[in-house]
């Protein structure tokens, strides 16, 4: 079946916007492509447009993979890139990624973690918040309600800042191995601990600095688990529309702070990442010179004695010595290796573009 005509215009008029906003903003024009598990969002799910340093971008969160040939022949080649969320949300959409790789054939393609951006975004958004409005977290209780992929980043990142974290899903088994799987994967001076809630009521027995909704769209936050705050504490709303619409009313009247989690900061850090490591995967090269050692870039680790330089084919500053383990030679170390140095400068470095 063809795409629907409105969602095809949709998506139209996002990638015309896109591309005049990355062209009056010098930026590139990506194009976003995952899959949902929240059960508010609709069978075609548009973000609004975002930028980052970069980037402009928007995103389209899919249901189902049935017209996801139409939506690529429509993005490609009108996009400089084309990212996938490599994260499989859903047994339908596993093929998402494979699908995506094949069939974009003129767009760059790039990958992203939608969770981990949401997660990264969670840890920047939570803590400025606790620093602007000086609320101390550490060694202070956060409840968070849902398990799912989110909520495990969640609870793993509150666990590492020294909060006591409560878990409560209705999935008591999967919470058992989440609490247990998390106690494992910190470090392993972190005397925090995940405490798993067998019911709703056991929710009760703490009083919380924070309560954090991570459900995937389930209204679980109400009106009798505001009153388990603590007078400086707040709600976070990360699976969106995790609170009932009385809660929300409830906290307002009674000066609650309730935010939604925005993950554009989340996707700038991992997009600013992604550029500088694409610079440094372009440089890792190694050059074999006739005076029987190599120049060697990026990333690369040197034998002993090999010098390393910015850019193996184009040199423009030496670095360091490689001290053939991953480190670098210091001081008087290094001192047999200045006639190196010497010969690399003088017959190798080119001048700075």
């Amino acid at each position: 079946m063809p795409l629907k005509e409105d969602i095809k215009k949709q998506l139209e008029d996002l990638l015309d916007d896109l591309n005049k906003q990355a062209e009056q903003y010098s930026k590139k024009s990506v194009f976003c492509i995952g899959t949902t598990m929240n059960r508010n969002n609709e069978e075609y799910f548009f973000s609004a447009l975002r930028h980052t340093a970069s980037s402009v971008y928007f995103k389209i969160m899919l249901s189902h993979l049935n017209d996801l040939d139409q939506i690529i022949r429509i993005a490609d080649g009108r996009v400089d890139e084309v990212s996938i969320d490599v994260e499989e949300k859903k047994k339908s959409c596993k093929e998402l990624v494979n699908s995506v790789l094949v069939k974009v054939l003129k767009s760059k393609v790039s990958f992203f973690r939608g969770n981990q951006a949401a997660a990264l975004a969670f840890e920047q958004i939570f803590f400025e918040y606790c620093l602007l409005k000086k609320v101390n977290v550490i060694d202070r209780n956060v409840l968070i309600i849902g398990v799912g992929h989110l909520g495990i980043k969640i609870a793993a990142i509150l666990m590492e800042y020294r909060i006591n974290v409560y878990i409560y899903d209705k999935d008591i088994d999967r919470s058992k191995k989440v609490m247990q799987a998390i106690d494992i994967f910190t470090a392993r001076n972190v005397m925090s601990k995940v405490n798993v809630l067998q019911n709703k009521e056991e929710c009760k027995a703490n009083n919380y600095v924070s309560i954090v909704g991570a459900t995937d769209g389930v209204a679980v936050i109400d009106e009798d688990l505001l009153e388990l705050l603590s007078s400086d504490g707040f709600i976070v709303d990360v699976g969106l529309a995790t609170l009932t619409e009385e809660a929300i009313k409830t906290a307002a009247d009674r000066n609650i702070d309730v935010f939604c989690l925005m993950a554009e900061s989340g996707y700038e850090t991992l997009d600013d990442a992604k550029e500088k490591a694409r610079k440094i995967a372009s440089s890792m090269k190694r050059r074999n010179l006739s005076e029987g050692f190599a120049m060697v870039s990026g990333g690369i680790i040197g034998r002993f004695g090999d010098i390393i330089v910015d850019d193996a084919l184009e040199p423009t500053q030496v670095i360091a010595v490689a001290k053939g383990n991953g480190l670098v030679l210091f001081g008087s170390q290094k001192d047999e290796f200045l006639p190196r140095i010497q010969l690399v400068k003088d017959k190798y470095l080119v001048k700075a573009k």
